[in-house]
């Protein structure tokens, strides 16, 4: 082969790259390599097809790089991005192609996936984050090649959107839910520290230690940069309130949200404040306390209307308090359900008060967040 150039093969999938430091020098190099291979495929009984042969140059500098090149009597197009072993590699290096071509891949998936995922029926949160899995895998897929790139923010946010979506559906939350609540909530790692671990275990290879230590490590270190992005969040508050620290949330060995008990971690649902703001009630204000604002801390902390349910609740596991709540739920698993049970209780009948007050248009909360 030429000078600077190598050859990159992987069961039937063969790259040259050609290095150049002009266009004319690096497609002598390509003409050389184009005949050199036709000929041993020649010799072993096999065809080159010229015009199935893609080129991308890669380049930093501000030049054209979509122009045709030629090989013997054949004219090739150059692209914008050439695809190996399922990689989209551009004329930049960016991978932006890659990443856009990733998201919407993932998103159709996420379409698809999200029919089996209604919010009040359809499988449990455990089996849902099985789901959520598939669409990681191919949103992440070769990652360690481009992770660098989600340092720009239009590719992180693109590839945000997809797992928020995904991670609505593990929730069972509403849309208006933040992306840091939800993705707190569906305990699901953001798309772009999954990505720089996965990129981190990769470069530990050959350092001593196993694999599974490794990864360990880069696990405990990204759950870090997490807990220092909620702890910087500027939305989810109530929902930071409830759970301060991501390690007791994310570690528990038993608990799954629902429709109803993430109403009650979000404080998006069935509540005239949020409602209000949504333009779904004529009033903030709670139907039974003329001077609280009816949100989630009202109603499961401090309403009347609903003190026997929760003095209940309390008989068993002392006194709620945002506070302290999530850590009694996942002391054990008798607690959570306890939890979990009393906001399905007050949930579904504050839903049916609501529905009473008027027309779905005016009061109460949308159906559509059910499916």
């Amino acid at each position: 082969m030429p000078e600077e150039v190598t050859l990159v093969g992987y069961a039937d999938d063969v790259a040259a790259v050609i290095l150049g430091r002009t266009l004319e020098s690096a497609q002598i190099k390509l003409e050389r390599v184009m005949r050199r291979v036709g000929e041993w495929m020649s010799d072993h009984g096999l065809t080159l097809a010229l015009q199935k042969t893609e080129v991308v140059i890669i380049t930093r500098k501000r030049i054209q790089t979509l122009l045709p090149v030629r090989v013997d009597s054949t004219e090739l197009q150059t692209s914008e991005a050439v695809r190996y072993l399922g990689v989209m590699v551009d004329t930049k290096l960016k991978f932006g192609v890659h990443i856009r071509r990733a998201a919407d891949k993932a998103a159709k998936m996420t379409t698809a996936l999200s029919r089996l995922m209604a919010n009040t029926r359809g499988p449990r949160a455990s089996r849902r984050r099985v789901l959520m899995s598939v669409v990681h895998s191919i949103l992440l897929y070769g990652v360690e090649v481009w992770a660098d790139s989600l340092s720009i923010a239009y590719h992180r946010k693109r590839l945000a959107a997809v797992q928020r979506r995904c991670a609505l559906r593990v929730a069972c939350a509403y849309r208006t839910v933040s992306h840091e609540a939800v993705m707190v909530v569906a305990g699901a790692i953001p798309i772009h520290l999954l990505a720089k671990e996965r990129k981190e275990v990769y470069q530990k290879k050959g350092q001593p230690g196993t694999r599974a230590t490794k990864k360990e490590e880069s696990r405990e270190e990204t759950l870090g940069r997490w807990q220092e992005e909620w702890d910087a969040a500027q939305k989810g508050q109530w929902t930071k309130r409830l759970i301060p620290r991501l390690g007791p949330w994310l570690g528990r060995s038993q608990g799954e949200v629902d429709f109803f008990l993430t109403q009650l971690l979000t404080g998006h649902g069935a509540f005239r404040a949020y409602l209000h703001k949504m333009g779904r009630a004529r009033s903030p204000m709670c139907l039974h306390c003329s001077d609280a604002q009816d949100d989630a801390c009202h109603t499961f902390f401090v309403c009347e209307r609903w003190a026997g349910w929760r003095r209940a609740v309390e008989d068993e596991l002392g006194r709620l308090q945002p506070e302290t709540l999530v850590l009694k739920m996942i002391e054990s698993d008798r607690n959570w359900k306890r939890v979990a049970s009393f906001a399905r209780a007050v949930l579904t009948e504050k839903r049916m008060e609501l529905a009473s007050q008027g027309p779905a248009s005016h009061e109460g909360t949308s159906s559509s967040e059910e499916d």
